[in-house]
């Protein structure tokens, strides 16, 4: 039960067993929270809180991030399509549209507000994998 309440566990763990990086990759977590502990693969959190990617300019342009992706051997992009604005959904979709990203899993995650009075609301997460043959 403690799990359930816990940020994108569910999403994790599929990701622990059914991905694995080589030794330079990593995934990006487009998420609403840090809290990742249970994602035992290396990441970046490009959230509100992180330090990493936080100048506007990356997100002015497919290409710019496209530019990111490849800077930080970004293999593997997990979003919550429930948090982000619509630039960076209609983003997403042009590099999803060119081949530049492939979805590997939709899924519905419950994120707590509330652990002791069991509330909280679903959200829509995406992981998508980065094509670098069109890169």
């Amino acid at each position: 039960k403690w799990h359930k309440h816990t940020w994108y566990f569910n999403e994790y763990q599929w990701m622990n067993k059914n991905i694995e990086l080589k030794k330079s990759q990593q995934f990006m977590l487009w998420v609403s929270a840090q809290t990742t502990y249970y994602l035992k693969q290396k990441y970046i959190n490009i959230d509100s809180l992180s330090g990493y990617f936080k100048n506007p300019i990356i997100f002015e342009s497919s290409l710019n991030l496209v530019n990111e992706l490849k800077k930080f051997n970004i293999a593997y992009v997990f979003v919550d399509a429930d948090v982000l604005d619509e630039k960076s959904k209609i983003m997403l979709k042009k590099l999803v549209a060119n081949g530049s990203l492939h979805i590997i899993r939709m899924s519905n995650t419950f994120l707590s507000s509330s652990r002791i009075l069991d509330r909280g609301i679903m959200h829509k997460t995406i992981l998508y994998k980065v094509n670098y043959k069109v890169l």
